[in-house]
């Protein structure tokens, strides 16, 4: 059973994006369709992104490498760093030791994050479609965390070899 909410709001053009629960590549699609779309709504430009973790207890590395992608694109548009809310020890270890402390701005929970809608879930019409592209997405998400920070290169050098050759394998299969 999944416990995972992700939800997103604006208010004075700061895009407060929620994710809460166990975050696991599962997620990634939903996700990555929400990030593609964030950017592209004219009449509700953002200044700020905030990344509220608050309520997250568990973050798989895809989801840690679409936060990073997120906030990349993020600075392709001129905007300042997400600002990311954590306050989950663990989950705060692992993105200090992953070096990503310079990818956002660090900071405790707050209190005022709602107006929040619900990130819709995939479409899971074409299975085999479905699988190249969650395949896909996790890649992405591993390079990301490569990119941004030379020394992941260790920890996910091997699990973006693989992926990109299931990539391939599934490519191959279409």
């Amino acid at each position: 059973m999944s416990n995972e909410q992700v939800s997103f709001g604006v208010r004075h053009a700061v895009g407060c994006l929620r994710l809460e629960g166990e975050l696991r590549h599962p997620l990634a699609e939903a996700f990555d369709d929400f990030s593609a779309s964030l950017f592209d709504d004219e009449l509700r430009p953002l200044r700020q992104l905030v990344l509220d973790l608050g309520q997250a207890t568990f973050m798989d590395s895809t989801v840690i490498g679409l936060l990073v992608a997120l906030a990349r694109e993020c600075r392709s548009h001129r905007l300042p760093p997400p600002t990311l809310i954590c306050s989950h020890p663990e989950l705060l270890a692992m993105l200090q030791a992953m070096r990503l402390q310079h990818v956002f701005l660090l900071t405790a929970p707050s209190a005022d994050n709602s107006d929040a809608l619900t990130c819709p879930p995939p479409d899971t019409a074409d299975r085999q479609s479905d699988e190249l592209r969650q395949t896909h997405l996790i890649l992405k998400a591993h390079q990301a965390l490569i990119a941004a920070d030379e020394s992941n290169r260790e920890t996910f050098a091997s699990v973006v070899e693989l992926l990109q050759g299931e990539v391939a394998r599934l490519q191959r299969e279409q």
